[in-house]
């Protein structure tokens, strides 16, 4: 949908539920954990393989019309139709997505770098290069960020892009020292920042940050995740947030970008295929009385499948809005 509204290529990098790594450190003498972790492997190539083909499915391709049509017929009336129409085409037309010259929607993943023995297990040579054969991109969480850790040691040694975490606490000084030392060569797309200020804390943080890495000539592609720092607890316990401050800080990131001259490279959500009432307010009119921790009271919560597309289809207006001037955008 992204692709369809923006008219450009989107990498799909999928951050896909299951903790199997978030256990502590890995006891190779415990037969359950390594049971536990071998799990994990199997479990993961099976989802993977699964979502590829259901990407390729023309038939799962002309079912997007349907989730689309439930986020707000009228309002979408037209798009509906637009999407409809071209997925008739391909059709008429006899294209066949299974032919190699149709573009293959292509899925990545990515997880936290947590067990060192896992990943060095998994970790292949390639026509003399390393590679992370776990996963396409590594994230580094708040609590390996130190320069002396060894998972930076690690990830300064496989080619696999990395995605730094940047919020609040980050300082410019350490942020350009980490991607100095993680990617020396200063190869394009090996560093992704993904941001998380929060919607009233943006504008005071983004653009120093932006500065600092332009100064020192780093390639870095910018992604804004704008629900992470912006849940704020229910009267029932759970945690939610607001679609409105998603929104929010989504078109704040592409302002500052555009401010900057810099270019604002995605956009990390949280999402469910379930119906799911976690995220209040957006299509459906979500109140704080409706909301249901479904994944438990602590966990970040998700947008359902219509909130999430509705999300998509803005940011991808969003996306076609942008201008070799950069204009500034307003949020939908």
């Amino acid at each position: 949908m992204l692709a369809y509204v923006s008219g450009v290529p989107i990498v799909k990098v999928n951050h896909i539920g299951g903790d199997f790594e978030n256990i502590g450190p890995l006891n190779v003498s415990s037969d359950e954990e390594v049971l536990r972790v071998t799990k994990s492997y199997y479990q993961s190539s099976s989802a993977l393989n699964l979502l590829r083909a259901l990407a390729k499915s023309p038939t799962s391709m002309m079912d997007w019309t349907d989730p689309i049509s439930t986020v707000d017929g009228e309002t979408h009336k037209d798009l509906i139709g637009r999407v409809e129409d071209a997925l008739r085409f391909v059709q008429a037309a006899g294209l066949n997505v299974f032919n190699e010259d149709f573009r293959e929607p292509e899925f990545y993943v990515s997880h936290e770098l947590f067990l060192l023995p896992y990943e060095e297990a998994l970790t292949r040579s390639v026509d003399g290069q390393w590679y992370g054969s776990s996963t396409h991109m590594y994230w580094m969480t708040r609590g390996s960020q130190e320069l002396d850790e060894a998972h930076i040691e690690y990830l300064r040694g496989v080619e696999n892009p990395v995605s730094i975490r940047v919020d609040t606490e980050t300082s410019e000084a350490s942020l350009v020292e980490i991607i100095k030392t993680l990617n020396p060569s200063n190869e394009p797309g090996k560093v992704v920042l993904t941001c998380s200020f929060g919607s009233s804390k943006i504008w005071g943080k983004l653009p120093k940050m932006i500065r600092a890495v332009t100064e020192a000539g780093m390639n870095v592609v910018w992604v804004c995740d704008p629900m992470r720092e912006n849940t704020i607890p229910t009267e029932n316990g759970c945690l939610t947030c607001p679609v409105e401050l998603i929104w929010s800080e989504i078109a704040s990131f592409f302002n500052v970008h555009s401010q900057e001259g810099t270019y604002a490279g995605g956009v990390f959500l949280e999402m469910t295929g379930s119906d799911v009432s976690e995220c209040v307010g957006g299509v459906e009119s979500i109140r704080d009385s409706d909301v249901c921790c479904e994944a438990g009271p602590d966990a970040l919560p998700r947008l359902n499948p219509r909130q999430a597309l509705s999300v998509a289809i803005e940011i991808g207006r969003l996306l076609k809005a942008v201008s070799p001037e950069g204009r500034t955008l307003k949020a939908p």
